[in-house]
């Protein structure tokens, strides 16, 4: 995990990023703290890239990529920060010689084998007592599991597709996952006949790993890439988040994050990955705690609506107790929904709106300086407590502005500055 914050006004946008990148095997795994997140997507524009989450796509790390990317570029500019995040995303789609065919299609193999297939035999295999497994019925298994599939169908048809994918990409998924459907199968079930597995069996999944390769979910590596910065037309900063996931064929399976998106010279802060110490700062309490009082509160108010019915059922005359349980449950969701609002609005007033509208006037250097206190905050909580310490290390801060470009307020280097003169004449 990690903790990356943009600060913003009209006068520039403040980037910082922690060091710690966690290694995971098997049940073990170990946290590093010299992880690079932070870069300048251009060395000519003002235009910066974050990246958290997975450290690398299709096993092709993420800095080897963004250089790479930067080299490709070289003076060439766009006239609006979604420009360059288009760019990008082309470059990626191309560069078969960074990212092979062979690595985009380990990468979704894995993730439709590793990631979706598991994940559904492991839901479906937490509702089942212990009995169900010895001896377990084949057929049965199948025919409930199949059920189970269906249901999780019936969700996906809701999900939003993928950037780019539409109900065509899903045919073309169903034809390429028929072949992997099987093997995947064959792999994951060794243990039962081949000839026990039914082909409508085979049918659903095969739907499941189309709609999964085209449609918008949190499994597998999912990389969070964040641009910040000036399109040549931008004059004020503009900040855009994106989801990548890997590749189906040469097409890049990637997201947008409309609410984590800024841009016509707004004011803010947005965290990104690890955002708890983020949000109780801004909101003045944790957001955990705001939802355990409203669930406190609904549980309350549902006790007093089964004591109320009670009420009803006793002294109301059975013609009107249909019409006076509605009136009281309209009435109860509307004082609901009211509360909820004040409480919403007490916290943008009292304390969102306080912070936003001071950082309407900070200078760059205060930009910087509380991008970096947000990170510090959250790693300084990590470091107190029972959690894992997945925040930490030197944090990065860069600072960009129209008339300044990308500035590097703190940046780290695994090597000595003195023992490395020609690393700095060259950059």
């Amino acid at each position: 995990m990690t903790a990356e914050i943009a600060v913003f006004n009209k006068s520039a946008v403040a980037l910082a990023a922690d060091s710690a990148v966690t290694i995971s095997g098997g049940d073990n795994q170990k946290i590093y703290n010299g992880a690079e997140k932070l870069f300048a997507l251009t060395k000519h524009h003002p235009v910066g890239v974050m990246v958290y989450g997975g450290g690398d796509l299709c096993s092709a790390p993420w800095e080897l990529v963004i250089k790479a990317y930067r080299k490709n570029l070289g003076i060439k500019h766009f006239p609006r920060l979604e420009d360059y995040a288009v760019d990008f995303f082309k470059f990626l789609q191309e560069s078969d010689t960074i990212i092979t065919p062979g690595m985009r299609e380990g990468n979704l193999y894995q993730f439709l084998s590793e990631g979706v297939f598991e994940l559904l035999i492991s839901s479906f295999a937490s509702k089942k007592p212990d009995n169900y497994w010895n001896p377990l019925d084949h057929a049965l298994f199948f025919e409930e599991l199949e059920e189970y599939g269906h249901e999780l169908l019936q969700f996906l048809s809701d999900t939003e597709f993928l950037d780019g994918f539409s109900g065509d990409d899903i045919d073309d998924a169903s034809e390429y996952c028929k072949e992997v459907t099987v093997r995947i199968v064959a792999e994951k079930l060794a243990s039962i006949p081949t000839d026990d597995i039914p082909q409508s069996f085979l049918n659903t999944v095969c739907s499941i790993f189309a709609a999964m390769i085209c449609k918008s979910s949190d499994i597998g590596n999912i990389t969070g890439i964040v641009f910040a910065g000036y399109g040549e037309n931008d004059f004020y900063p503009k900040v855009l988040s994106h989801d990548v996931c890997g590749f189906f064929k040469d097409k890049l399976r990637c997201s947008t994050h409309p609410e984590k998106c800024s841009s016509n010279g707004e004011s803010g802060v947005t965290p990104f990955a690890q955002s708890e110490e983020v949000g109780a700062f801004m909101q003045g309490v944790s957001s955990n705690i705001i939802d355990k009082f409203h669930s406190e509160y609904q549980g309350s108010i549902q006790n007093l609506l089964n004591g109320i019915d009670d009420v009803v059922s006793k002294m109301v005359p059975n013609d009107k107790i249909e019409e006076a349980r509605a009136a009281i449950v309209d009435l109860v969701s509307t004082t609901v929904s009211e509360c909820d609002q004040r409480i919403n609005s007490f916290v943008s007033e009292n304390y969102v709106r306080k912070v936003v509208d001071m950082i309407r006037f900070l200078p760059k250097q205060d930009l910087a300086y509380m991008a970096e206190s947000l990170v510090n905050l959250t790693a300084f909580k990590r470091k107190v407590s029972e959690d894992s310490e997945t925040v930490g290390g030197p944090i990065d801060v860069a600072v960009i502005s129209k008339a300044d470009g990308f500035i590097w307020v703190k940046r780290k280097h695994y090597f000595t500055h003195d023992l490395n003169h020609h690393y700095f004449a060259r950059t």
